[in-house]
């Protein structure tokens, strides 16, 4: 299988040179997945998870002083994480962001301004309307155990 051009032979071998990665695991997996990746400096993990204990949003598996993606910053060390995504059900991240309103607002947080500027880079180009809400810990926004984000889908008209 071919990705940007590159053979991907398996998962590991990729993420070797992925600039961006993607964390989007179930909560319970999360220190498995990032225990798996290879240490790369100044990687751009983007942390789409949430503390549900399961796949049904029922309950949530842990109730943390920090935010999420705070956890998962400490456990992936010299990584640039984003919070992205999370706070959006699965449909509408799927769906064309650009709508006859307007475009689909993408809430994100993160603390390397650098990292912020390319993903926000990206993501316009995906026609998301990107809204940076600060650093790292304003993350919390968009979290599942009482974030006024959660589940807020929004349209920036225009």
């Amino acid at each position: 299988m071919r990705l940007d051009g590159r053979l991907l032979t398996s998962p590991g071998v990729y993420l070797v040179c992925a600039d961006f990665v993607v964390l989007a695991v179930p909560w319970t997996k999360v220190r498995e997945a990032v225990a798996n990746l290879p240490a790369r400096k100044g990687r751009i993990v983007i942390d789409a998870t949430n503390q549900w204990a399961s796949l049904t949003p029922t309950f949530v598996a842990d109730k943390l002083d920090i935010g999420g993606s705070e956890l998962v910053a400490s456990l992936i060390p010299g990584a640039h994480v984003i919070k992205a995504f999370d706070n959006m059900y699965g449909p509408y991240i799927a769906a064309d962001p650009i709508t006859a309103a307007g475009r689909r607002i993408l809430f994100y947080a993160g603390d390397d301004r650098n990292s912020k500027k390319l993903f926000r880079s990206v993501v316009e180009g995906f026609g998301f309307a990107p809204v940076d809400l600060g650093p790292l810990p304003m993350g919390r926004l968009m979290q599942v155990d009482g974030g006024p984000l959660t589940g807020l889908h929004a349209i920036r008209e225009g």
